[in-house]
């Protein structure tokens, strides 16, 4: 038995200017035949893929991996490049019995809304109709009617803040052994698509009403109802012209049953799946009365990297400024620009920086402050995790700047964000200081939680603003949730894939 395995992942942010080049992804390592099998075992769903697969005995076929962080949409050469490599690898291995392909779900290109659809498609007409496919994807993930046509299952993550990658990958390699295996039974996917999106932050699956919902799905895998399931809440500032939040389920009875259960109790919760926003000044000022020891932290979910805002932001730092507050703060953004100058100047040494919008002009303005430079970095940093954990980080020139009692960190690349060792390993402890300024959505909540006095959402700009009505939606359709209210009839009937 031959199963190919590949890779390309990319979340989008469509209201991100900046697009994903192939420098985004040579940052993650570009990897083709035998480097995957070499490098691509670890914490990550194609980890979970390789051993799965490699345990089960069957021959395995490396063939290309691209990864990149969360952006604006890819470049359309980059896909074009996958592509030409991709497809004569799978082509020389034929005929394979099935393919693995680790997705994000949610990656749109400057040609294409659909690019994992795309994806798929190309790689149907390659191996044929009788090779079984099974692609993991991210919890945010946009599953489309194409990605429905080509591809027998899909696995998503169940958890947010993320911590399960390798665990759907095994999932995703086990669902397309199964269907290889056992020709008696073969297990059957079945999708609906309830249309509504909501701020990802409220897809938290610690606790509240969306946690509640993947336990009861976890309960129906146990129950052995189910083989498989997933819930996927679709990414919200992707904006494309079809689009919604999925229910998946993989039974060996295909009957859709659950999938419109699971529909049906989704959309139940859709008004308590929301943000509760409080102004930066408010939080400011409930920082400058914590002396607990613990920070209160200020999550600028609006502009995460990890959601595909550019992180580029000084709208905190803005705020300090003109309430002269005397909070002890430290916040990170990207901008290339100040970590040149700072390096330039020299630690110890003091001047004027302008900070902030370095990559976005249009989302937030930049902050003139005179600052003095306390350290300089190569930018290289180990995550603690748990998710994620022990992944090297490459920020690129670093440099840490002292603003009256603010730390701030600013850089290249701002990766890892919800991460702990972001500040810590450039020498800024986030216990010792009032506020802190996190740049993530739920990410950073395994590792914050607890160390943290109190985590406040707050009402900041930028291109994965949680108050979706304030985006400049032009593809996204009008007639789902929030932009208009939405009924059970709205639900489309379940559709049996492959």
């Amino acid at each position: 038995m031959k199963i190919a395995v590949c890779e390309f992942h990319q979340e989008t942010n469509s209201f991100n200017p900046k697009p994903s080049s192939i420098e985004d992804y040579a940052v993650f390592g570009l990897w083709e035949g035998q480097e995957i099998l070499s490098q691509g075992h670890g914490p990550s769903a194609l980890g979970g893929m390789l051993d799965t697969l490699e345990s089960s005995g069957v021959q395995v076929i490396p063939a290309c991996r691209m990864w990149a962080n969360a952006a604006g949409p890819v470049e359309d050469g980059v896909v074009r490049d996958f592509l030409k490599k991709l497809l004569p690898m799978l082509h020389a291995a034929l005929p394979l019995d099935g393919v693995c392909v680790s997705l994000h779900g949610a990656t749109q290109s400057t040609a294409s809304d659909d690019v994992c659809g795309d994806l798929l498609e190309a790689i149907r007409r390659t191996v044929g109709e009788k090779t079984v496919i099974a692609a993991s994807l991210d919890l945010h993930a946009n599953v489309t009617e194409k990605m429905q046509r080509n591809a027998e299952f899909f696995c998503g993550y169940h958890t947010y803040p993320h911590v399960d990658f390798y665990e759907t990958g095994c999932r995703a390699a086990r669902l397309c052994l199964r269907r290889l295996q056992n020709t008696k039974k073969t297990p059957v996917t079945v999708r609906t698509v309830v249309p509504m999106i909501v701020p990802a932050s409220a897809s938290n699956t610690i606790t509240g009403p969306f946690a509640e919902l993947i336990r009861y799905g976890e309960s129906l895998v146990e129950q052995e109802k189910l083989l498989d399931f997933s819930v996927f809440q679709m990414q919200p500032w992707l904006d494309v012209p079809v689009g919604g939040s999925a229910i998946v389920t993989v039974s060996e009875d295909p009957d859709p049953r659950w999938a419109i259960d699971l529909a049906q109790q989704l959309l139940a919760i859709r008004h308590e799946l929301q943000s509760n926003l409080k102004s930066v000044e408010e939080i400011i000022r409930i920082a400058e009365k914590n002396n607990t020891g613990k920070p209160t932290v200020l999550v600028d979910s609006a502009d995460s990297t990890n959601a595909g805002a550019s992180g580029d932001s000084a709208f905190v730092l803005e705020k300090i400024q003109e309430m002269n507050s005397p909070v002890r703060a430290a916040i990170v953004l990207s901008d290339l620009p100040a970590a040149k100058r700072a390096f330039q100047i020299g630690v110890g040494n003091c001047g004027e920086f302008e900070i902030g919008a370095a990559i976005d002009p249009t989302m937030s303005d930049p902050v003139t402050v005179k600052a003095c430079v306390r350290s300089l970095h190569d930018g290289v940093y180990t995550q603690e995790g748990p998710a994620k954990r022990g992944l090297v980080n490459h920020l690129g020139p670093t440099a840490v700047l002292k603003a009256g009692n603010t730390e701030i960190i600013v850089t290249n690349y701002l990766l890892g964000p919800g991460d702990l060792q972001l500040f810590r390993s450039h020498g800024i402890e986030p216990t010792l200081y009032q506020l802190v300024a996190v740049k993530a959505c739920t990410s950073f909540r395994v590792g914050y939680e607890p160390i943290a006095r109190e985590i406040i959402e707050a009402d900041t700009p930028g291109a994965a603003s949680a108050n979706l009505l304030r985006l400049p939606f032009r593809k996204l359709p009008r007639s789902f949730y929030p932009f208009s209210e939405i009924s059970s009839d709205q639900i489309p009937q379940p559709v049996i894939l492959r």
